[in-house]
């Protein structure tokens, strides 16, 4: 559910007073609650047309709280309770109507252990050869081969903003072109490009894919938002 103006205030108001919540709760009970972070409130109000068209005051069915806990033992309901309990107060506090406050539990998925995790499956990924048929001629057999080498890096990664499927997270990907051969390889012959539009744009699609579809295999949770590229190939002693 895509964020409004109205959850961005009920989020903030929760964010402020959760501290002062948890730190109260660990020194009432003889007991911590398990680590966890809460990643989104999402509605809308179910009287959208009545708030934009008259001003009415925003009345709200359904609040889900989206959460991630490290881990999912007894102390969930208790868990569950204490936030329920503190975005009820916020959204009482603000003036906000709503019929119920879900709160779904997610895993806890590690940023910096998923990024160590796909920087070192990255360099795994050196080379790409293909093959595409020239323009303008009569015979399909007719064509050349081509060999990209390039490091393939992570630019950024984080959790989506809504969780879609098995995405639990999204990854940029930067790849640094070295180097661009196009030529026979069966002759062993080549000459050096340097440029994106060197190559047709479905070889680079062909990249792409065989990076997402290895990093699906491998890392399924982890999915591609967006590749970038950065040429290091070298024309003149110029880059």
């Amino acid at each position: 559910m895509a964020k409004n103006a109205y959850m961005t205030k009920v989020e903030s108001l929760v964010n402020k007073t959760l501290p002062k919540v948890i730190e109260r709760f660990n020194s009432e009970n003889n007991f911590k609650l398990p680590g966890f972070t809460i990643n989104s409130i999402n509605g809308w109000p179910s009287n959208f047309f009545q708030v934009g068209m008259h001003q009415a005051e925003p009345r709200f069915g359904t609040i889900t709280v989206d959460v991630d806990v490290e881990v999912k033992d007894g102390r969930l309901g208790r868990l569950k309770k204490l936030i329920t309990k503190l975005v009820e107060q916020s959204l009482i506090s603000i003036g906000y109507e709503y019929d119920e406050v879900y709160v779904e539990f997610h895993n806890y998925i590690s940023i910096e252990k998923n990024s160590d995790a796909l920087r070192k499956f990255l360099k795994t990924f050196k080379t790409h050869k293909g093959w595409y048929s020239l323009p303008y001629s009569s015979s399909d057999d007719e064509g050349v081969d081509w060999v990209v080498n390039y490091d393939a890096q992570l630019y950024d990664i984080k959790k989506p903003l809504r969780r879609s499927g098995e995405c639990q997270l999204m990854a940029d990907i930067e790849l640094v072109i070295n180097e661009i051969l196009v030529g026979s390889e069966e002759e062993n012959e080549w000459e050096n490009y340097y440029r994106i539009t060197d190559l047709p744009e479905r070889s680079w699609d062909k990249i792409e894919d065989e990076i997402v579809s290895k990093i699906g295999g491998m890392l399924p949770h982890i999915c591609v938002n967006e590749i970038k590229y950065t040429f290091k190939t070298k024309k003149d002693g110029r880059v």
